[in-house]
């Protein structure tokens, strides 16, 4: 897959428009013929299907994280009319627009991830969690996203990177507080008003509550199914994980993508730039086996 790399790059810069496999083969020097043979070897789809996946999957992101119109997104992935859209989406979703923007958990099966993205060497569980489970908040803050035209996405050596403009900050929230390990940061990113997305970040401990009572200020995780992924790495490498958690490794393990907030416990580690990281996910499990917490 080396050999269309360049090709696969300049593609997730060009989404937002119409792209014909007679100008990939001019862009990448191979006949039409070649470069079908390389994306069936690689990615594993022809190169129209390539493109087509990946323009529905941002959009389905865009369908559940903002109120954007669904004709804004259909003209923001290069379609020309919002019925196109809503049938192809359809096709590949086996639900309108409308209905996968409204609905409260997603099959990430479906989901299309760009094999740029950066793959990562975890341990994944499907963790039952009880109603006791609770975050004692030592901050809170709200952050509005805007997404704009190329969905906060970079290219580089040959690594797609989500939300650049995010990570540092993310870095400088979570890890420069300095705060007593373990500790958790608790958030659901959620569509806004006066922006794209907007998500309440608490950062905090983890404590335990009776039934049917939370003290004022305390805030309950929700009960259910959770995948929980485990990493251990920089704080840089962390957030990058978190961001391939929720689009590749939920689809990587075929899993049901739930609506509601995601957590993350945090540990140090005998290495003072190393931290170990538990990513608590919200999902339907596909299979009925699990683990309880």
């Amino acid at each position: 897959m080396p050999e269309i790399i360049p090709l696969m790059e300049w593609i997730e810069r060009n989404l937002h428009r119409k792209i014909t496999l007679p100008e990939m083969a001019r862009k990448s020097g191979y006949t039409s013929r070649h470069l079908y043979n390389l994306f069936i070897a690689g990615p594993g789809v022809s190169p129209s299907a390539y493109i087509r996946q990946r323009k529905l999957s941002l959009a389905s992101v865009m369908l559940r994280d903002t109120r954007r119109p669904v004709t804004e997104i259909a003209l923001m992935y290069g379609f020309e009319h919002s019925q196109s859209f809503t049938r192809t989406f359809s096709h590949y979703f086996f639900q309108s627009p409308l209905q996968y923007r409204r609905a409260d958990y997603w099959d990430m099966s479906r989901f299309y991830p760009s094999p740029l993205v950066k793959d990562f060497s975890c341990q994944t569980d499907i963790i039952w969690l009880p109603d006791n489970i609770s975050v004692q908040p030592e901050t809170k803050d709200t952050w509005k996203i805007n997404f704009g035209l190329n969905f906060l996405i970079e290219t580089t050596e040959g690594n797609i990177i989500s939300y650049p403009q995010l990570y540092k900050s993310c870095v400088d929230l979570i890890f420069r507080q300095h705060l007593h390990s373990p500790f958790i940061v608790y958030g659901e990113l959620r569509p806004g008003y006066t922006s794209d997305s907007e998500i309440d970040i608490y950062t905090g401990y983890i404590s335990q509550t009776k039934e049917k009572e939370t003290p004022r200020g305390i805030i309950r995780i929700p009960t259910g199914y959770y995948a929980c992924f485990s990493f251990s790495g920089t704080p840089e490498q962390i957030i990058a994980f978190n961001a391939w958690a929720k689009g590749n490794g939920m689809h990587k393990n075929q899993l049901i993508l739930k609506k509601g907030a995601a957590f993350s416990v945090f540990s140090k580690t005998d290495n003072p730039a190393i931290y170990r990281t538990q990513y608590y996910i919200p999902c339907i499990p596909s299979a009925p086996t699990a683990r309880r917490s």
